[in-house]
């Protein structure tokens, strides 16, 4: 992949599309520098040690819209992914959060900005790949395009989420990532994440999950996709599924 203007970069927040009311996004993946420097060395030495992750969001304010970080500010362990290029297949990174700043300003005759500051929960910067970009309503069942990401190595993992941004009253949806050993899916594809089914009951509304999947002794399959299954009286979801492995 080339260079990337940024025109059209999204973030998803838990349940919320926020890519736009945003225009400046900074993700610092940045580990402690631990000292250990011992007798012998000729200069300091430090061993990397745990990553934090800080994320620096930044837009204008749009009353309502907006404020949803301000309503969620108490929520942890909120999947927070970024995709510098929404597409499906398009890359992104994506982890644990939880707001840790909420921030109004402005001066006379601006425009009245607003900045969040976000950081991990336990869980490293994962970097991955759209599976389903959130662009189109789902109506009935269906699968994602097939993506080569690649074998899990042994001790390997795959990380996942899931951001049910719409949801129809009383219905439900099953999402779930599979693999083969085939990019037509023809092989002997195989369940590898089963997100819990959203029911949201009469209300609708959105949800959000992270998922892992660590098989042992590592999975040889290297193509990947989703497959969903809308069920009720007039289902319609609008989603996105985020996949990376570290």
């Amino acid at each position: 992949m080339g260079q990337i203007i940024l025109s059209n970069c999204k973030l998803w927040a838990g349940k919320y599309d926020m890519g736009g009311n945003l225009n400046a996004i900074a993700i610092d993946d940045k580990p402690d520098a631990l000292p250990n420097t011992t007798f012998g060395c000729t200069a300091k030495s430090r061993k990397k040690g745990l990553p934090l992750i800080t994320a620096a969001l930044a837009g204008f304010f749009k009353s309502a819209s907006t404020d949803l970080y301000f309503s969620n500010f108490i929520l942890t362990n909120v999947p927070m992914t970024v995709a510098p290029e929404p597409t499906v297949g398009g890359p992104a990174y994506s982890f644990l959060s939880r707001n840790t700043e909420y921030k109004l300003e402005g001066m006379v005759g601006d425009m009245l900005k607003f900045n969040v500051k976000a950081e991990n929960v336990g869980q490293k910067l994962i970097r991955g790949y759209i599976l389903e970009n959130g662009g189109t309503a789902r109506i009935a069942n269906g699968s994602g395009t097939a993506l080569e990401l690649g074998a899990i190595s042994d001790g390997q993992t795959m990380f996942a989420a899931l951001h049910v941004m719409s949801a129809s009253p009383s219905d439900t949806l099953d999402v779930i990532i599979e693999s083969d050993s085939l990019e037509a899916f023809t092989d002997d594809p195989q369940t590898r994440i089963a997100f819990t089914q959203v029911n949201l009951g009469a209300g609708g509304g959105g949800t959000y999950e992270w998922k892992t999947y660590t098989p042992a002794g590592g999975q040889v399959d290297t193509w990947w996709r989703i497959s969903w299954t809308v069920a009720g009286v007039e289902p319609s979801f609008e989603f996105v599924v985020f996949a990376g492995i570290l």
